[in-house]
């Protein structure tokens, strides 16, 4: 008896402690920039930032009411009302309800950052596989653009897209030329090719995510099997993030526009063979990113 006991204290003591630990701290990225001077906390399953976060945002009057514990948010098109400790909140004085009631922790002023966020324009993502939350300021007509029935033009849009990293850049490649792949008949992924560098990007709602970049290291061959491994035929080194394997047709688009005022386009063929080649006088990547006749639509 004694002995059950002392374990069911054990355990009692295990499941606190878990209940107790802190989650670990979510990573930011507003408008492409990895934001490390800002320390979300995370209360009631509501995101919380510094008011600090303004300062990411754009320009914006904050005034202070100290007796009233009131803060007043505004810019051209919008004001809110905030209040420590409530949860009642205005918008161009029209009465709303928070999740979370802002409040003071360690000297910070502490915001509900969706509700900001949302409140001036911006589109808030919560990424739960990398812990992130991800704040962007979408063009509408991109956004737009991008949803086009259109191959072409939705595919213009893709590249146009905030492009947000949730780890650190390894390289910033130089160099004048650079190529699009996106896998055929689609627009929601592609690849991104400058100088020996590659990055993978898969489009969000209204972003385009970084998921995977490496470099193309021309002194070692591939032995993998995947369209695109075998289309470099060149193995992927300094690799960060999951590269996807993709055994389908692609569509390849390069801009040699600073060099040779010229663009390619075409496809190229599972076995990574260029199977089809267009050759283009252009002076934008709008005379490069067209329809490819041969192009095997849905």
């Amino acid at each position: 008896m004694r002995r059950t006991f002392v374990l069911f204290i054990l355990v009692s003591s295990l499941l606190l402690m878990m209940g107790m630990s802190k989650p670990s701290t979510p990573k930011m990225n507003i408008n492409g920039q990895i934001v490390t001077d800002l320390k979300p906390l995370i209360i009631n399953n509501t995101t919380m930032v510094p008011i600090r976060v303004l300062d990411y945002l754009g320009k914006y009057q904050i005034k202070w009411e100290t007796k009233s514990k009131k803060v007043t948010i505004s810019n051209e098109q919008t004001s809110i009302l905030l209040k420590i400790g409530s949860k009642n909140a205005q918008k161009n004085g029209d009465e709303l309800q928070l999740m979370q009631a802002p409040k003071t922790y360690n000297n910070l002023t502490y915001v509900p950052l969706r509700f900001i966020g949302e409140a001036f324009g911006y589109s808030v993502d919560w990424n739960v596989q990398n812990n992130a939350v991800i704040i962007v300021n979408t063009d509408p007509n991109i956004t737009k653009e991008y949803k086009s029935v259109d191959l072409a033009t939705s595919r213009k849009g893709a590249i146009q897209l905030p492009q947000i990293t949730l780890f650190d850049p390894s390289f910033l490649p130089e160099g004048k030329n650079s190529s699009y792949i996106f896998p055929e008949n689609d627009s929601s992924q592609f690849f991104y090719v400058k100088s020996n560098y590659i990055y993978f990007y898969e489009i969000k709602e209204s972003y385009a995510l970084l998921k995977w970049q490496a470099k193309i290291n021309l002194e070692q061959k591939t032995t993998s099997n995947d369209t695109l491994s075998k289309y470099f035929g060149f193995a992927f080194t300094s690799q960060v993030g999951e590269m996807p394997k993709l055994n389908q047709r692609l569509t390849f688009f390069n801009d040699e526009i600073s060099v040779y005022d010229r663009g390619k386009y075409g496809i190229i063929d599972k076995n990574g063979k260029t199977v089809v080649t267009h050759e283009v006088n252009a002076k934008s990547l709008d005379d490069i990113l067209v329809t490819i006749p041969e192009e095997i639509t849905e």
